[in-house]
């Protein structure tokens, strides 16, 4: 009721006559005027010395850039808010030096606080942002600088984000501390977060169902300060940025709520003693690491857990420097399919898991535990050596084939250059060679005869940059051909050595360094082929001859003994291969002055089987299967083009493009030349 209606009823024209003066009196004592929001703005070169006070539910504060806030008083605040839904905006600077003086303090729920500009506090126990209440959104796109946490929201629903700078300097002062349940706590991919003191964390949160996020850059540089520290159940800590810790018992990231998630794909680095890169602290924690994970402090684990059941998954990215030390518990390690070769000390793991992966575990007893190094091996280059060999035989095949029926003698330049891309676990790679074929033929007793031999190199290299092989081939042989009823055939029989150098990349988790395995064996083949080449007919118009060939290539391939690492040099077992290469194909022909030209267009595969490979180190060993598929089915389409340079010379180019299924492509080339006695 307003004071002028009041009134109003105690005229004497007012129809209401029978109102008292005790309705009067009530009326007037229970008068309230409105409440208002309040809307308070520090403008640019303006400063306020006294804490900034926001009572109302609504209400807003902009400090605008040029503005300060120098709370000057004992216990005195830059900003107190005590109403719900209030929003706070800093686009200048708030400042206080004495004790407890928080730039900002809010009790209220849902409030909004956005920092761009500086809050810095010199007082002891001062927080640069607090607040106490629900539902609040805190985001620093500035500086905080303060003696205790840099920013704290104890309230549940809580989200805080920073894309500035955070200094905590004094003991027990943590980046980040988010204390309610369902809290997010994010530090953005511009975001920098450091403490100074001891026993402060860079992101902490409490409650449960909780998430710490770092995408931006942590360092803590004292000691008993995790970069992450998740403390409520069922809660996630997540790093895609990076976070260091430079002290003692300052553990990269640790989890101590049961059911907790930790997720790395960037990189967790402690230098400290006791200072695990990742520690897991509580029943049923799991961790999924594609990223770095390093511990290099004395008794320092890269991965730590303990009582209860843990489970850690290694992606195909990780890489991980220090000891696996999941502690008590019926712990499981899950190792998916890697780009490099590695050995791992593991310790406290019940269940292993390695995902399409050959592994060889090497166990010794510490102080009466299970002490395991795992070594994961990239079996790319042991998978391959039959495919080189048969790369250069098959080749060696068909050149001797496109020159036979010369009576005299004839040279050949032949090549390829080969890409496939993965296949199972054998990781996509780069094979190219080339050679040089010499033959000579002649005919007894109406069959043409010749002998060849060659010589030829090639390279092949993981695209991982991972593993090589560089091969030097000799090889020399023999072929026979006839032609019954218009049907042309041709044998040919080749006999030779590979002489194999290797070069295996791996990461050694104990000493953080790359290291390379080298090898080098020989291999010894024998190769038959067949060519069978049927009379021309007439096909739409064009003249077509249809052909077709088949190599069967025995490969003896003898063990080794790497060197050049500390603890992972393979010794791998003689084995025998074998494969079947086949293709058909249909020619057809035509002149162009004093060139004739011939095009070509088939199908072709090959198909291989061998033994499986033994490696070993020490006394203990293992065997695994040649990863590469065994059967390959493609096409090709090439060109041949023949100048005769005179009755005796001729000179003779070819290109061929072929493909296949598992992404592979190959382009061969070769140039010729033969002289008719």
């Amino acid at each position: 009721m307003s004071l002028k209606f009041a009134l109003d009823l105690c005229t004497p024209t007012h129809r209401f006559y029978n109102v008292s003066w005790t309705a009067l009196i009530i009326a007037t004592l229970s008068y309230q005027p409105a409440t208002a929001q309040q809307a308070i703005v520090v403008a640019d070169g303006e400063t306020v010395t006294e804490t900034v006070t926001l009572d109302e539910d609504g209400s807003t504060l902009l400090v605008e850039e040029g503005g300060t806030i120098a709370a000057d008083g004992n216990d005195d605040n830059g900003v107190v808010s005590n109403g719900d839904n209030v929003t706070i905006t800093i686009d200048g600077t708030i400042l206080t030096d004495t004790s407890n003086g928080d730039g900002i303090e809010a009790f209220g729920d849902g409030v909004t606080i956005t920092n761009n500009g500086n809050i810095e506090l010199d007082g002891f126990v001062a927080t640069g942002i607090q607040s106490e209440g629900d539902d609040a959104t805190i985001t620093n796109n500035g500086t905080i600088t303060a003696q205790y946490d840099g920013i704290r929201s104890l309230g549940d629903n809580g989200v805080v984000f920073n894309n500035g700078q955070i200094v905590s300097t004094d003991f027990a002062s943590d980046g980040i501390d988010a204390g309610g349940e369902n809290s997010v706590a994010t530090n953005g991919v511009d975001g920098v977060i450091i403490t100074e003191d001891s026993s402060s964390q860079g992101i902490k949160t409490s409650g449960d169902f909780a998430a710490a996020i770092n995408h931006g850059t942590i360092v803590t540089e004292s000691t008993t300060s995790e970069g992450i520290l998740i403390t409520g159940q069922q809660s996630e800590a997540i790093n895609t940025g990076s976070i260091t810790t430079q002290d003692n018992d300052s553990n990269g990231i640790q989890a101590t709520g049961a059911q907790s998630t930790v997720m790395n794909s960037g990189t967790v680095t402690t230098f400290g003693a006791r200072a695990d890169a990742v520690m897991l602290d509580a029943e049923g924690v799991t961790l999924t690491n594609n990223g770095l994970l390093s511990a290099t402090g004395a008794n320092s684990n890269a991965i730590a857990g303990s009582e209860g059941a843990q489970t850690v998954t290694l992606g195909a990215t990780s890489q991980i420097i220090g000891t696996i030390d999941l502690g008590e518990g019926e712990d499981t390690l899950n190792i998916e399919a890697a780009g490099t070769s590695g050995v791992m000390t593991i310790l406290g793991v019940e269940t292993l898991n390695v995902d399409d992966r050959a592994v060889l575990n090497v166990v010794t007893e510490i102080d009466g535990e299970t002490n395991s190094a795992i070594h994961i091996i990239d079996v790319t280059g042991a998978s391959l050596v039959n495919d080189i060999s048969d790369a250069i035989a098959s080749d060696a095949h068909r050149t001797l084939q496109a020159n036979a029926g010369i009576d005299g003698a004839w040279a050949s330049i032949f090549g390829a250059a080969r890409t496939r891309g993965n296949d199972g676990s054998t990781f996509a790679h780069d094979h190219s060679f080339a050679g040089l074929l010499a033959g000579y033929e002649t005919t007894l007793s109406g069959y043409r005869t010749g002998i060849v031999a060659g010589v030829a190199a090639s390279e092949m290299t993981t695209e991982t940059d991972t593993t090589q092989i560089d091969s030097e081939s000799a090889f020399g042989g023999l072929y026979l051909g006839m032609s019954r009823g218009g049907i042309d055939l041709t044998a040919s029989l080749l006999a030779g050595q590979d002489r194999h150098e290797t070069e295996r990349g791996l990461f050694d988790s104990t000493t953080g360094t790359f290291e390379t395995a080298t090898g080098s064996f020989d291999s010894n083949f024998v190769s038959a082929g067949l060519t069978v080449a049927g009379q021309a007919f007439d096909l739409g118009g064009l003249n077509v001859k249809p052909s077709g060939m088949a190599s069967y290539t025995v490969n003896a391939i003898d063990g080794y003994t790497e060197t050049g690492t500390t603890q992972s040099n393979l010794t791998f077992d003689d084995r025998i291969a074998q494969t079947l290469s086949m293709r058909g194909q249909l020619e057809t022909f035509t002149n162009l002055g004093p060139a004739d030209i011939s095009f070509r267009a088939g199908i072709d595969g090959r198909f291989s089987d061998e033994d499986d490979i033994g490696i070993s180190i020490g006394a203990d060993s293992a065997s695994f299967a040649a990863t590469n598929s065994t059967s390959f089915l493609g096409g090709f389409v090439g060109a041949r083009t023949t100048f005769a340079q005179s009755d005796s010379l001729t000179l003779a180019g070819d290109v061929e493009y072929g493909f296949a299924d598992g992404q592979e492509s190959t382009v061969a080339a070769s140039l010729n030349v033969s002289f008719s006695f």
